[in-house]
């Protein structure tokens, strides 16, 4: 049975006139020119800095289940990517899973945009609180059709559908909570594509 979920209003901890935002070709030139490295693991989250979490084999096991699980399903044209950046207006996020289409060689110099995702998957476990509010609320304002927040510490899967673009709204304005017991499902443009055992998405 799935519940709904009821979201706290959010926002980067620092007061936003402490910030220096950057914008997404701002955050691009200083990969590019050397200023960022791989292994300062950051992403941009409206325009800010933001450390990635560490990842604990839990996190990763997941990660690697519903790979294999989503490599059985998807329909041809469909790809899937982990852990690796997509392109929003004010944001370049790394989901953990990010299911998107598009030729191949459209991606040669660009990541994914939204308009070419199907679903955005985050695996969280210390990190509950901003995969809940944060982002969700940059990936709903994208206009990101789905997002799912696999919640290892409450053993549920969040669903979020419905993007809403307000900038003062949520992100999405429909949303559901899944218990072990239940099962969701895949849908991609509009139709569904499986079925998935809560239980089988948790380590």
């Amino acid at each position: 049975m799935s519940v709904a979920i009821e979201l706290a209003p959010s926002a980067v901890e620092v007061p936003s006139s402490h910030l220096h935002r950057f914008t997404v070709d701002e955050y691009h030139r200083m990969a590019a020119e050397g200023i960022l490295k791989a292994e300062d693991r950051v992403e941009l989250l409206e325009g800010v800095l933001v450390k990635k979490m560490t990842h604990n084999p839990p996190h990763e096991y997941v990660i690697l289940k519903l790979d294999d699980l989503l490599s059985e399903v998807l329909p041809k044209g469909w790809r899937r990517k982990s852990q690796s950046p997509i392109t929003l207006d004010s944001s370049e996020p790394e989901p953990d899973l990010c299911i998107f289409r598009g030729d191949l060689q459209a991606f040669r110099n660009r990541h994914p945009i939204p308009s070419e995702i199907g679903l955005v998957i985050e695996v969280a476990d210390t990190s509950v609180a901003r995969d809940r509010n944060v982002k969700t609320r940059i990936y709903g304002r994208a206009g990101i059709v789905a997002y799912w927040l696999i919640n290892l510490p409450a053993r549920r899967v969040e669903v979020f559908s419905e993007p809403s673009p307000a900038p003062e709204g949520p992100g999405y304005l429909r949303s559901e909570s899944f218990s072990e017991s239940d099962k969701v499902l895949l849908v991609l443009d509009g139709a569904v594509i499986a079925t998935f055992a809560v239980a089988d998405l948790l380590p």
